[in-house]
Formats: C-alpha cells, sequence, structure tokens
C-alpha cells in the first residue's frame, strides 16, 4: 500500500500536518526559528555530503586506496576552499535523522550543542 502523496494538495496537507505535529504548543515565533534551523542546516549538510562524494571521486581517480581515502577525506580545507561548510560527524542531517529519538549525551549536551559547535566557527 503506496502512503506517499499522489497530489501536490495531498502533499501540501501532509506537511501542513507534519509542521503542526511538531510544532505543538510553541509559540508560531519560535517555531520558525527552529524551523529555519533545520532548513538552514539540511542545505549545509546536503552541500558537505556533495562535496564528500567529489573528494572521493577525485581520490579514486588518483588511484588511492580505501585506507588511504579514509585518512584523507576529512580535510577540513578540502570542504572550505570550496565555499563547504565543514560539518562535524555527529552535527550532520543524516547522522541527527537516525538519533532523532534516543541519542546519546555528548558531554551533558544534546544535538544542539554539536551542530552549534561546528557552525560556531564560521559565524
Amino acid at each position: 500500500m503506496d502512503l506517499a502523496p499522489s497530489t501536490m494538495k495531498e502533499l501540501k496537507d501532509t506537511l501542513w500536518k507534519a509542521a503542526d505535529k511538531l510544532r505543538g504548543s510553541m509559540d508560531a515565533s519560535q517555531y520558525k526559528d527552529v524551523i529555519l534551523g533545520l532548513v538552514f542546516l539540511k542545505y549545509v549538510s546536503d552541500a558537505f555530503e556533495e562535496r564528500r562524494g567529489q573528494i572521493q571521486a577525485e581520490l579514486e581517480a588518483d588511484g588511492l586506496n580505501e585506507e588511504q581515502i579514509a585518512q584523507l577525506i576529512d580535510d577540513v580545507d578540502e570542504y572550505t576552499g570550496r565555499g563547504v561548510f565543514w560539518v562535524s560527524e555527529r552535527a550532520r542531517w543524516n547522522y541527527l535523522a537516525e538519533n532523532a529519538k534516543g541519542l546519546p549525551a555528548m558531554d551533558g549536551a544534546g544535538p544542539s550543542r554539536s551542530v552549534c559547535s561546528s557552525m560556531r566557527r564560521w559565524t
């Protein structure tokens, strides 16, 4: 059974219901800040993952093996030199999405601390 929305109206309705559920009793002005932060994080994470794929392809084309690639792929300058934010592993969209419920404590802080610390050096 396919539960995906089949029309634009169904998609809008589904997104609106999801947004209302996420917002709960939060004031709309506060909710806006949360959503804009999440949209920015998603954008930054997508750009990071795209650049990571490019770096991997470049290194493979140069004939490097997996171990060598693993040592080089996390060079911050390879990202920032191309105008891409460096996003630490625990602040990446995929990690946060996979661990949104039950995220282990990080030095007494939640996931927002990991995201903020990753972004702080770029602001």
